[in-house]
């Protein structure tokens, strides 16, 4: 689960990091790209969410 969170973390820093970029330049080809960056960082963020709800049923039918 720990590296899930760092995982987490990590992603959340990059995600910051480049739309503090897209803002500071601020035109419409940003804007498209800002909305890709988001999209792709809900995609992953859901793909991590799945994978630490399938370890934690795997986990419950191992001490179950």
């Amino acid at each position: 689960m720990e590296t899930i969170t760092s995982t987490m973390e990590q992603a959340n820093q990059m995600l910051l990091t480049s739309l503090q970029r897209l803002e500071d330049s601020g035109d419409r080809q940003n804007e498209a790209s800002r909305k890709v960056i988001l999209s792709g960082y809900k995609a992953f963020e859901e793909s991590v969410e799945q994978t630490a709800s399938r370890d934690e049923t795997q986990l419950r039918k191992m001490y179950d």
